[in-house]
């Protein structure tokens, strides 16, 4: 099955709050001892220190945070950013790996060992800084090979003593198995960032006077105690409210009962959108988790079905 890449180091969205949790993790990727020594086969050259928390708590903006600040420091050379989530395959990540150290596009080995080998001379002798995004334990209550993991980890041994691994996983257990030393539990925002978080994406490039801004805070408020600390849901369901900037439809937003947690606020906002719209994003859930999409393809998919109503003088693609 293709892998498809669904995060990477870069920002792209605005952050509120986080500053502390991301000063903390620096500190521990800084506090390390032996920078001048190679490993040797009886130890690691790297730690790991794992960020965990339940989905759309903001594990992976905050190792965004801290990967930016790391490629600006210069500290760590090279920096890595690899999304693993359920169905990774090592040959795969060992392919991005590369092209991550190396810093230009790699061929496609056919031989695993090779390919290892390739990365390996990458990374020896290198104090290095890699992210691993989204490690999973478990999978439908069965615990993943765990030998799969440690041969994820292989080619990393070569590298400088110091040379650190950030892992994000909404399980404790997944980083515990990696090694982790250092493990931090994502907190929730405080009540002022989660507020304003909201707001931006609620109410962000709206024209309002006062008076009107007054009431969409005030209600507002009230939706937000439905989102459970939730910076996802908080981003999805604001966004959603600044297409309707009508008090009626926040207060009947606020009354509804079910936001309560991030999978429900995201179910919501499916249902909101434009019932030719849901049914171009429901078709693709027919597709196996990890496919990548081509965007032509799948145009012409919906259009083969029949989903793309054309209205104007416009090609039914465009």
């Amino acid at each position: 099955m293709n892998r498809i890449v669904t995060t990477s180091s870069a920002l792209t969205h605005i952050i509120f709050g986080r500053d502390d949790e991301r000063d903390e993790i620096i500190r521990l990727l800084h506090e390390t001892a032996g920078d001048f020594e190679t490993s040797s086969s009886n130890s690691k050259c790297y730690s790991v220190i794992g960020i965990y928390g339940i989905a759309g708590s903001g594990k992976t903006t905050l190792a965004q945070l801290v990967c930016t600040y790391e490629r600006m420091d210069n500290y760590f050379y090279p920096v890595m950013w690899i999304h693993v989530s359920q169905n990774f395959n090592v040959k795969n990540i060992y392919l991005e790996m590369l092209e991550a150290a190396s810093g230009a596009p790699c061929h496609e080995f056919r031989s695993l060992n090779t390919l290892q080998m390739k990365l390996e001379e990458q990374l020896r002798c290198k104090r290095f800084f890699i992210v691993l995004d989204d490690i999973w334990a478990v999978k439908d209550g069965i615990v993943l090979d765990l030998e799969k993991l440690d041969q994820l980890l292989s080619p990393l041994r070569v590298g400088k003593k110091g040379s650190m691994v950030l892992v994000t996983t909404r399980f404790k257990d997944a980083a515990m198995s990696l090694g982790a030393k250092s493990l931090m539990k994502i907190p929730d925002l405080n009540e002022i960032d989660f507020f304003n978080l909201f707001m931006h994406y609620a109410l962000d490039g709206a024209t309002l006077d006062n008076h009107e801004l007054e009431t969409f805070q005030m209600i507002g408020k009230q939706i937000l105690k439905k989102l459970k600390g939730s910076p996802l849901a908080a981003r999805v369901v604001g966004a959603r409210l600044r297409k309707n900037l009508k008090a009626t439809f926040w207060r009947r937003v606020g009354d509804q009962d079910m936001l309560p947690d991030t999978m429900e606020a995201l179910w919501w906002s499916y249902q909101h959108l434009d019932g030719q719209i849901r049914r171009c994003f429901a078709y693709c859930s027919l597709f196996p988790q990890g496919y990548m999409f081509k965007r032509d393809e799948l145009v012409d998919l919906w259009i083969a079905e029949g989903f793309i109503q054309c209205t104007s003088k416009h090609r039914e693609e465009e």
